[in-house]
């Protein structure tokens, strides 16, 4: 239980202190890799003296959600931000390159 409290509070510390340069994908496999740690944790009988020995560092820990959580909705906006640009370009793109479809040909009548 030792070991995984403090890997989980170690790769929390560590998302938030590179909270500034991270991409949507390091956030989501911090995520994947604290729901195993968590999973581990919930499969361990917990003791009241476990309780109040790691207690507090689990708080700690939940704490930083809500900076975590605010990082991910920007790196989410930011993203979707950008398809909306692309989107809109390729809408105005369309429309000054309209393929050409040789369908119809002209001949000239020698007189």
């Amino acid at each position: 239980m030792h070991n995984l409290v403090h890997s989980l509070q170690a790769i929390t510390e560590h998302m938030v202190s590179q909270l500034d340069y991270v991409t949507e994908e390091q956030i989501i496999f911090f995520i994947d890799q604290r729901e195993e740690i968590v999973l581990q944790l919930q499969q361990i009988e917990i003791t009241d003296a476990d309780r109040q020995e790691y207690g507090s560092i689990v708080q700690g820990v939940l704490q930083h959600d809500n900076v975590i959580t605010t990082r991910l909705e920007e790196l989410r906006s930011g993203v979707s931000e950008d398809i909306q640009k692309v989107s809109v370009a390729r809408v105005q793109n369309t429309a000054y390159s309209t393929p050409y479809i040789q369908d119809s040909y002209y001949f000239d009548k020698k007189k």
